[in-house]
């Protein structure tokens, strides 16, 4: 741009607000536009052709410059995370989307649309990295022998880097879920599958989605079926607390037994490391029907439509149960730690 005065010269006398094609050394193209040059502002910054030719703060308009090429294109300004971000139809969801979903819009839209992923804070005693291992645990040793499990419960701590305090933690609480009653009642259905994936559609007003994901265990006698599940943490909760947090997860698994043919399921939490009052593992139980199974779908098919319609917006408050270790937390989501903003 610098060069322009000496290029096109001091010939520009079209007329104000005309458009001129000009070239640098004869083969760079210019538009240039001509604009009426402002008079001088007083004292008081007022213009003296009056007030109509100037800005509200008494200021003239600022020329425009020759532009090399075409004119620059106009961006509009970009909606904000907590205006929320529009609504896809999901074809799949787990029940662990849905979760994410009540728990937090736009949360779910960075893991399970965005892919943005989940924070990493590194940490021994991490509760996620801890459940992972005790899922893998009992997953891989439920049937063999103490010292197996020994030797596979050292890998698995190494694997998620758990320290000391939690290789220790982990073989005690897959001592004790092999030694309930419920690994016992497990064992004398006719089948039995750990990691059980599932998946069934459902129809819901804007369309059919499906519902996917894994049992821990899954057992089932003629039309009979067990399914289990177990839940990692030390927290104590009453029971009409754990119910309400559960009830969506055994819904979703209770319709995949049902669909599978069974005409009663049971599903049930256990918690390996929280004492009942009796000393045994603390279980969460559900019981349902085969009549439970349209309920249950037009339950999932109205979540459904929310997930697909309504603008995923942030939650209104920083929660550290949910919003802990989330992607997002102080960029595209404004909500942010007391103790992330003291670091």
């Amino acid at each position: 741009l610098t060069r322009l005065p000496l290029a096109l010269g001091d010939s520009l006398r079209a007329e104000p607000g005309s458009d001129e094609i000009r070239t640098i050394d004869g083969c760079t193209p210019v538009s240039v536009r001509i604009h009426e040059e402002a008079d001088e502002a007083d004292e008081t910054g007022k213009s003296s052709k009056g007030d109509g030719e100037h800005s509200s703060e008494g200021r003239a308009e600022t020329p425009q410059t020759a532009v090399l090429g075409e004119e620059p294109p106009v961006f509009e300004e970009s909606p904000r995370a907590a205006d929320g971000v529009l609504p896809t139809r999901p074809q799949r969801l787990s029940y662990s989307d849905i979760a994410a979903y009540e728990a937090c819009p736009l949360r779910y839209w960075a893991q399970s649309v965005a892919r943005i992923g989940e924070g990493s804070h590194g940490r021994s005693d991490d509760p996620m990295r801890f459940g992972s291992a005790l899922h893998a645990l009992l997953q891989t040793s439920a049937d063999v022998a103490s010292d197996v499990c020994d030797a596979r419960a050292h890998a698995i701590a190494r694997y998620y880097r758990l320290d000391e305090s939690g290789h220790d933690r982990l073989r005690a609480a897959a001592a004790r879920v092999a030694a309930a009653p419920i690994a016992a009642e497990l064992k004398a259905h006719d089948t039995l599958r750990r990691e059980h994936p599932f998946a069934v559609t459902i129809t819901a007003p804007s369309g059919e989605f499906d519902l996917a994901g894994s049992i821990d265990v899954y057992a089932c006698s003629k039309d009979h079926a067990l399914v289990v599940d177990y839940k990692s943490g030390t927290s104590k909760a009453n029971a009409e607390e754990l119910r309400a947090r559960y009830e969506t997860q055994a819904r979703c698994y209770a319709l995949a037994a049902l669909r599978e043919g069974a005409r009663q399921a049971r599903v049930v939490f256990i918690r390996p490391e929280v004492d009942c009052a009796d000393a045994e593992l603390e279980q969460v139980i559900y019981e349902f029907i085969s009549d439970d199974m349209r309920p249950i779908e037009c339950d999932l098919a109205e979540k459904y439509e929310r997930i697909a319609h309504d603008p995923y917006r942030p939650r209104m408050m920083w929660d550290d149960a949910i919003c802990h270790g989330c992607r997002i937390s102080g960029s595209l989501c404004s909500l942010t730690s007391r103790r992330r903003v003291a670091e």
